[in-house]
């Protein structure tokens, strides 16, 4: 999730960038399974919504290649300092394991923090508490 609003076009236009891709194999996610139709090594299916408060922007991605936990780290990272704003993921590392509501935060200076959604509502309403100290998330990886 994003904070501020990010238009589709804008996020077609970093994955490509990040995955040095074409924009076209940046289709829509129901596509995504209609392999014959795509004649590239990674392509991604993705799918946005916007919302008018809390973090704006839901992305959601198929990627048909097999990614670390480092490259989608570094993924994150590169969105926040790209978009200049920030953006969280669930945390699926180890140690949060089983900890539904564990989530990272990457803020657009590059830092990253733990945190816990504390909100138990939508996506609109996501509230963040009970923050860690910053951690260097990537290089832990």
């Amino acid at each position: 999730m994003l904070k501020e609003k990010i238009g589709k076009q804008d996020i077609i236009e970093f994955l490509a960038s990040h995955f040095e891709i074409s924009r076209i194999h940046v289709i829509e996610k129901d596509n995504f399974f209609d392999k014959e139709k795509i004649k590239s090594e990674i392509f991604i299916g993705l799918t946005v919504h916007t919302l008018d408060d809390g973090f704006q922007t839901l992305v959601q991605c198929l990627v048909n290649a097999r990614l670390k936990d480092i490259q989608l780290l570094q993924l994150a990272a590169h969105a926040a300092i790209f978009f200049k704003t920030e953006i969280v993921i669930g945390d699926f590392r180890a140690e949060a394991a089983g900890q539904q509501d564990a989530c990272l935060l990457f803020y657009a200076d590059g830092s990253v923090a733990e945190c816990v959604d504390n909100s138990y509502g939508g996506i609109n309403n996501v509230d963040f508490h009970a923050f860690f100290q910053p951690v260097d998330t990537i290089s832990r990886a």
